[in-house]
C-alpha cells in the first residue's frame, strides 16, 4: 500500500476478497469502474486523514509535568502532576485547581487508565470536559489513580499501585476513581472530574467524605472518556463541598454538539446549578428507599442509624419522607453484571472502541490496546473469556438483549416515581470504607470476604447508571471503626428525575451544613 495521502492501491484479490467478507462480489465487467470510485474514495480519506493530524491542539508552552515523588504523593494519588491553563481564559474556574482521572485525556499528558499496556500513550486532543474547564479558566494540576481500565472499585488494581484513604491509610479510597477525592482532602486540587460506570464516582465520594455526582446520562459528554460500560458510562464532578461541585457541572455540562442527543441534552445555557444551591427544601417530597437500607440483609448498623439521622434532620427544614419498595435496586444488579461483562469485554476485543467520541471515534489509542489482554487484572480476563463463550453460544445471545429491554423497563417504572417526589434517599454504601485487598491480605483474612465486599459495593448505586438518572453522594457523618478506632464518613445517596441536579444540590447542600454543625 502506498502512503495515506496518495490512496490506497488494492490488487484484484484483495478487493474481491473484502467484498466477499461483506457478502458480495464485484461483477468482473465492473471492476475497473469499481477499482477507479475505490481510489477516490481511498485519496479523500487520505487527504481528510492529513488535514485531521494537522488539526492537533498547538502544545508549544503547554506544561508538559512530571511524574510525582513519593513526597508529593504520600496516598498514591497521582500519576501525573502538571499546570495546565489557558492564558487568555477568565470565567468561573478562574482561580480554581482541577484534578483529572487518568481514564480522561489532557493533551500531552501520559494517560494508562491505570493499565500497564498504556504506558507511553500520549493524547494529542483534550477530552470535551478538559477543554471547557480550561475555557472557562480552571487550572488542570493533574492525573489522579484510577482502577486498572476502571474496572474495580476498591483503589488496588491500578498499575502505579494501591491508593490509600486519608481518614485510614490501611483502607480503600474507593474506586475506579480513587484518586480524586483524596486529592481533594489533602486540598491539592479544589475540584476533580471522574467517571461512573455503576458507583464509580460517588463510592469513592463515600468512603473518603467529599461530595460526588453522577450527572443525567448524556448531560456531560464523555468524548475522550476511555470507556468501561459504554452504555452506562457517566462523566461527573467531584469537590470537596456543594457549591463547587455545581460549579463545576456548570462549566462541563452541555450535550455534544456532534453528538446524537441523549436524556441529559437540556439548553444548559439558561440552567445555573450553582444558583439553586442555597434555595432550601422546604416542602420536597422525599422516598426512603428500603431496598437501600438492606432491610432483609446486613447492612452495617451505625452506617443505617447515620443515615436515618440525616433524614430526621432534614425533616425539620421542611423536608416530608415516606419509605417505599424499590425492587428495581435489586433487579438491577444481575443487568449490571452481565453488562459488565459483555461490554467490558468488548472495549478489550474491538481496540477501537475505547477514547470514543461520536459514536466510536478513535482518537489515537488502538495501537496501545494491542497486549492489552496481558495487562489486566484476572477479574477482567475472566469476564473476556466469559465473553468469548457468551458470543459462541447462538442462544445466549438474547440474554445481553433481554437485559437491554429489562434496563428500558426498569429506567421507565424509576422514572414514575418522580411524578411523585422529588428526591430519593439510601445511603450510597452500606458498609464503611473496608480494608485495602492488599494491606488485607498482609493480615491474612479470608479471599471469600473480600470478593464479597467487591461485588457488593455498587447494590445501592448501580440502578441509577442504569436507569440515567442523577445521583449526588455528600458526607452525613462519621462511624467508628471497629479496629483503628479511627473516624470514616458516611455517604448519603441522594437521587432525582432526569435533568434535576438542581434539586441534588440543594438537599445535599442542606446534609453539608447539618454536618458542619454536628
Amino acid at each position: 500500500m502506498a502512503s495515506k495521502n496518495n490512496g490506497i492501491h488494492l490488487t484484484t484479490q484483495q478487493i474481491q476478497e473484502a467484498a466477499a467478507c461483506l457478502g458480495f462480489e464485484v461483477n468482473q465487467n465492473n471492476l475497473n469502474k469499481f477499482k477507479h470510485k475505490l481510489t477516490s474514495l481511498t485519496l479523500l480519506m487520505g487527504e481528510t486523514f492529513d488535514w485531521l493530524d494537522a488539526d492537533e491542539i498547538h502544545l508549544d508552552g503547554r506544561d508538559s509535568g512530571h511524574f510525582p515523588p513519593k513526597e508529593e504523593n504520600k496516598l498514591n494519588q497521582w500519576v501525573w502532576k502538571c499546570d495546565i491553563e489557558e492564558a487568555k481564559a477568565n470565567g468561573i474556574l478562574t482561580g480554581k485547581r482541577i484534578a483529572i482521572k487518568d481514564s480522561i485525556s489532557v493533551a500531552g499528558i501520559p494517560m494508562d487508565c491505570g493499565n500497564a499496556g498504556l504506558a507511553g500513550f500520549l493524547p494529542s486532543e483534550d477530552a470535551l470536559v478538559v477543554a471547557r474547564v480550561l475555557s472557562h479558566g480552571g487550572k488542570i494540576v493533574g492525573k489522579t489513580a484510577c482502577e486498572n481500565l476502571c474496572y474495580s472499585a476498591l483503589s488496588h488494581t491500578s498499575v502505579h499501585g494501591l491508593v490509600s484513604n486519608p481518614h485510614d491509610s490501611s483502607r480503600t479510597s474507593g474506586g475506579s476513581s480513587s484518586g480524586n477525592p483524596v486529592a481533594l482532602f489533602l486540598k491539592e486540587a479544589d475540584m476533580a472530574i471522574g467517571s461512573d460506570s455503576g458507583c464509580s464516582v460517588r463510592v469513592p465520594a463515600s468512603f473518603c467524605g467529599c461530595v460526588g455526582l453522577k450527572p443525567t446520562f448524556g448531560l456531560v459528554p464523555t468524548l475522550g472518556l476511555i470507556p468501561c460500560l459504554p452504555s452506562i458510562d457517566h462523566v461527573g464532578p467531584m469537590a470537596s463541598n456543594v457549591e463547587d461541585c455545581a460549579l463545576l457541572l456548570n462549566a462541563i455540562a452541555g450535550p455534544d454538539k456532534f453528538s446524537f442527543p441523549a436524556a441529559g441534552s437540556l439548553e444548559t445555557s439558561r440552567v445555573s446549578f450553582l444558583d439553586s444551591v442555597h434555595l432550601g427544601v422546604s416542602g420536597f417530597k422525599a422516598a426512603i428507599i428500603t431496598e437501600g437500607f438492606w432491610e432483609n440483609s446486613p447492612i452495617q448498623s451505625d452506617i443505617a442509624e447515620t443515615v436515618k439521622k440525616t433524614i430526621a434532620r432534614l425533616e425539620s427544614f421542611g423536608m416530608t419522607f415516606k419509605s417505599i419498595a424499590l425492587p428495581q435496586l435489586v433487579e438491577a444488579r444481575p443487568i449490571t453484571s452481565v453488562l459488565s461483562i459483555v461490554e467490558f469485554a468488548h472495549v478489550l476485543k474491538n481496540k477501537t472502541q475505547p477514547y470514543t467520541g461520536r459514536n466510536g471515534t478513535s482518537m489515537g489509542v488502538k495501537a496501545a490496546f494491542d497486549d492489552i489482554y496481558k495487562n489486566v487484572p484476572m477479574d477482567a480476563q475472566a469476564a473476556a473469556v466469559c465473553a468469548k463463550l457468551f458470543e459462541e453460544d447462538i442462544e445466549a445471545t438474547f440474554v445481553l438483549d433481554k437485559c437491554l429491554h429489562k434496563m428500558r423497563k426498569i429506567a421507565s417504572e424509576v422514572d414514575k416515581l418522580f411524578l411523585q417526589f422529588d428526591v430519593l434517599i439510601l445511603p450510597t454504601v452500606p458498609f464503611e470504607a473496608p480494608k485495602n485487598p492488599l494491606v488485607a491480605h498482609n493480615d491474612n483474612p479470608a479471599v471469600e470476604e473480600m470478593k464479597e465486599t467487591r461485588a457488593r459495593m455498587n447494590v445501592n448505586t448501580c440502578l441509577f447508571n442504569l436507569t440515567g438518572h442523577p445521583a449526588i453522594s455528600v458526607n452525613c457523618g462519621f462511624v467508628r471503626s471497629s479496629d483503628t478506632q479511627c473516624q470514616l464518613p458516611v455517604g448519603v445517596q441522594i437521587v432525582g428525575g432526569f435533568n434535576q441536579e438542581a434539586k441534588l444540590f440543594r438537599v445535599a447542600q442542606v446534609v453539608e451544613n447539618m454536618c458542619r454543625n454536628l
